[in-house]
């Protein structure tokens, strides 16, 4: 685990940007261009050409 700023960490071994606020854990995907990307482990499984596909996060 690393931290990357407060109250943000980021997995080494999964490559997984989290923080802990209201609600839960709130996780983030790293895309090949460098953006985050809502992740939800849930719907990991299903493809990114559904509709809407990932949520980006500015």
């Amino acid at each position: 685990m690393g931290k990357v700023g407060t109250g943000q960490y980021y997995c080494w071994d999964c490559f997984i940007e989290f923080s802990v606020g209201k609600g839960g854990p709130h996780l983030y995907k790293i895309d090949p261009e460098g953006t985050l990307v809502a992740f939800n482990p849930d719907h990991e499984a299903r493809s990114d050409t559904m509709a809407g596909g990932p949520t980006r996060i500015s």
